[in-house]
């Protein structure tokens, strides 16, 4: 028993000074991340002199600049309203509702010193869409280009708000047309985004992202075969629900 008693003291004497004998670099940190929720209690890095203590906080290290990538999946909506001029009066159209989509997006940021508060530029691709319809063929293609705010809440919940262009690209071809005809439309866009970030280690945040976006319409007109009419498609304003999932590196 008495020897027992010797090795479990000499064992947590063994374990006391392993302990005190941490590395420097690994130190305690009470510091909230400014919008970001903290990954574990340590903090990797040199510490200062001020943040040596459990209790002291640290300088802000996030407040510079970011670039996030981001996988998207959009369900957009929007109507065709094709038109064939006034000697034919009834007017055709095509509703679509909730039409997935894949796409993408990099976008360029800072954080503005040390606020909750950051802004990006934002460049993306939001998808491509197709229907095949009796002898025609229509497509719809989106690009755009955001100016976005962001407020950081200290749970990693964010909401944010952007204005920019949508590139809309749209392509109607078939046997009843002459040739196929494509157009590119530069028109206003704006979104709101609701998001949440979860902090992975020094520089790298995953971001879960939901936007509503809406996008100016435009039109397109295409000659028939053999025959003096001319179909015009007016596409409606369209809607866009997208959930993307990214990952930004902090500089």
């Amino acid at each position: 028993m008495n020897r027992l008693f010797s090795v479990c003291l000499l064992t947590g004497l063994f374990v006391g000074d392993a302990i005190a004998a941490s590395p420097s670099y690994v130190y305690p940190d009470s510091y909230g991340y400014g919008g970001y929720p903290a990954p574990s209690p340590v903090v990797y890095g040199v510490p200062s002199a001020s943040a040596a203590t459990n209790n002291s906080p640290r300088p802000h290290t996030h407040d510079g600049m970011y670039l996030v990538a981001r996988a998207e999946l959009s369900f957009l909506n929007w109507e065709n309203k094709y038109d064939l001029g006034p000697d034919v009066p009834q007017l055709i159209s095509d509703k679509y509702s909730f039409k997935p989509v894949f796409g993408g997006d990099v976008a360029f940021g800072t954080h503005f010193g040390n606020t909750a508060w950051r802004g990006e530029i934002e460049a993306g691709y939001v998808g491509f869409f197709k229907d095949n319809d009796y002898k025609s063929e229509f497509s719809l293609s989106v690009f755009d280009v955001m100016a976005n705010a962001y407020y950081d809440f200290a749970s990693g919940v964010y909401l944010g708000v952007g204005a920019g262009a949508g590139i809309v690209t749209t392509k109607i071809s078939g046997t009843d047309f002459e040739k196929t005809y494509s157009k590119n439309a530069v028109v206003p866009m704006g979104g709101l985004m609701l998001g949440w970030t979860h902090r992975m280690d020094e520089k790298l945040v995953l971001d879960l992202r939901y936007r509503l976006a809406g996008i100016m319409g435009t039109k397109q007109r295409a000659n028939l075969k053999d025959s003096t009419y001319a179909l015009e498609n007016k596409i409606d304003f369209i809607l866009d629900n997208s959930l993307s999932i990214g990952l930004r590196y902090e500089f």
